[in-house]
């Protein structure tokens, strides 16, 4: 084949996917203008909805997937973006964890759809939001709310290279000795989750005096492990299939490596709790600084349901709150009115 299409038939192509989401990790992409003008003469940007309408059929090489599963449609589309995708990565938080709109996992989302709806009886939606890897494999995570740009560019260049990604796998502390920041913490009493949560922001929240709000999620968790190489989709093509093996990406899915993961990254959270309880945070005032961006990630979920738990009823780590045990949603507001009776005296 000669002529222009021959250049454009021999370019990876790279699609952009989204669920549900605010669009922010997207906007990230397109902030990287003059970056994708030259990504852009090596690889064919085949589907990216928000910055074109144009689109051409796959299979793709890569697939970047911003959101979360949220209905019974995404269920299935993204298990068909998966079939045709050689490279699957997800971005940002809402992707990864299933973002701030995992709050309905802890309540009603029929109550929920009542209140806000005339006629909910339209709306149809799952009684949860989760993450990609909640359903298929995931060859990389690109964590944050949204996407540091730097990381963006790093993971696209590693896969067009055939390398592995340089993605850091240390705690927002590291980021802030590298700043040359003073501990907020230390220094200052301010709450923060920097240490028990992954890098990639540049510190910006302790670089203006305010604790971190865990935005990348909590560290250690399955991004960093490393899976059998070449797992990815098999419509991929062979291209892709050697990008995925040369750069070494971690494939991820909520299996029993997952859950190792989130064991190391719960002993993490307690210690740090202590220390937050240790400067004045009360029980609910804990169980919310954990649900925020990353509120359903396993680590975070944990910590927020332990931190529930008045610190006088604590229990050993290995007996703490099941995974699956909700918590009433005024448990903590409980816990902090009327502190248990002491050993012997009645309640009443």
């Amino acid at each position: 084949m000669s002529g222009p299409t021959a250049g454009v038939a021999s370019r990876p192509k790279l699609a952009v996917w989204k669920f549900a989401s605010c669009d922010g990790c997207q906007l990230t992409v397109l902030d990287c203008a003059e970056e994708l003008l030259t990504l852009s003469e090596k690889v064919q940007i085949a589907h990216f909805t928000e910055a074109s309408s144009a689109e051409v059929a796959g299979p793709y090489d890569v697939s970047l997937v911003e959101g979360s599963i949220t209905t019974a449609q995404d269920e299935q589309r993204i298990a068909e973006i998966r079939a045709a995708s050689g490279t699957l990565v997800t971005i940002g938080a809402c992707a990864t964890s299933g973002g701030i709109q995992a709050l309905r996992n802890f309540a009603d989302v029929a109550e929920f759809t009542s209140v806000v709806y005339a006629r909910p009886e339209y709306v149809s939606t799952l009684a949860t939001s989760t993450a990609i890897a909640d359903h298929v494999l995931v060859d990389f995570e690109l964590r944050g709310c949204p996407i540091d740009r730097r990381q963006l560019l790093e993971l696209l260049s590693a896969l067009l290279a055939g390398r592995r990604p340089a993605i850091p796998a240390h705690s927002v502390c590291y980021e802030c000795k590298e700043r040359g920041n003073v501990c907020v913490m230390v220094a200052h009493g301010t709450p923060c989750l920097g240490p028990v949560t992954q890098a990639g922001c540049g510190a910006i929240c302790p670089a203006f005096n305010r604790g971190c709000y865990g935005c990348f999620g909590p560290l250690n968790s399955a991004a960093g492990t490393t899976a059998p190489a070449g797992a990815a989709g098999e419509a991929g093509t062979a291209r892709a299939a050697d990008i995925v093996s040369a750069a070494g990406a971690g494939s991820t899915h909520r299996d029993a490596s997952t859950a190792d993961a989130s064991s190391a990254a719960a002993t993490h959270t307690r210690s740090l709790t202590a220390q937050l309880r240790h400067l004045g945070m009360t029980s609910i005032e804990l169980e919310r600084v954990f649900a925020t961006f990353n509120a359903a990630s396993p680590a975070f979920a944990a910590a927020a349901r332990e931190a529930a738990v008045p610190p006088d009823a604590a229990v050993p780590p290995d007996a703490a709150v099941p995974p699956d045990a909700a918590v009433p949603p005024d448990a903590a507001a409980a816990a902090d009115r009327e502190p248990p009776p002491a050993p012997g005296k009645s309640s009443h």
